[in-house]
């Protein structure tokens, strides 16, 4: 009996590409509302922002749903990092001098669903590929639970009811 060795050869690429990646201060400026229940949308208004692919959001230690990143007025700013790339090496980061005053009408805000926790005081954090943010005081108000129990009245009337007309 012949017995066949298959042997598999590993090719690599010749030149390996790195692209830098600036860590960041990421920040929370304000949460809109500051409180919420499960189910409930949240704005987070921050800096600096990515994708809503790229960021992961927290209420307390449960990750919430990543609606979306949106950024406003923000095309002057962005103008102005590419007329002074080679100032502003870290773009992502907002830290040039030049365009600092334009980028102050940036506006960057992430949405995010509040996720089902315990009702109380927690907060809430942005992590993305620059960084992790600061934690933003967050009030989960838990919904109240349904019981089936609206208060009504039941019938009951606390007089045992016989049936009988009393006649």
């Amino acid at each position: 009996m012949r017995a066949w060795v298959v042997v598999f050869g590993l090719v690599g690429c010749a030149e390996t590409t790195t692209i830098p990646q600036y860590r960041c201060d990421v920040r929370i400026a304000e949460l809109s509302p500051s409180s919420g229940a499960a189910g409930e949308a949240v704005a987070i208004s921050g800096t600096p922002f990515t994708t809503s692919w790229d960021t992961a959001v927290y209420v307390g230690g449960t990750r919430a749903l990543v609606d979306d990143v949106n950024r406003y007025n923000c095309d002057p700013c962005d103008e102005c990092f590419d007329e002074h790339v080679d100032e502003c090496p870290a773009r992502e980061c907002a830290d040039c001098d030049a365009c600092d005053a334009l980028c102050t009408a940036c506006e960057e805000v992430a949405t995010f669903v509040v996720p089902d926790v315990a009702a109380g005081k927690t907060s809430v954090r942005l992590l993305n590929s620059h960084g992790e943010s600061n934690g933003m005081p967050f009030v989960d108000a838990a919904k109240p639970v349904d019981t089936g129990d609206s208060g009504a009245e039941t019938g009951d009337s606390a007089s045992p009811e016989t049936g009988e007309s009393g006649k």
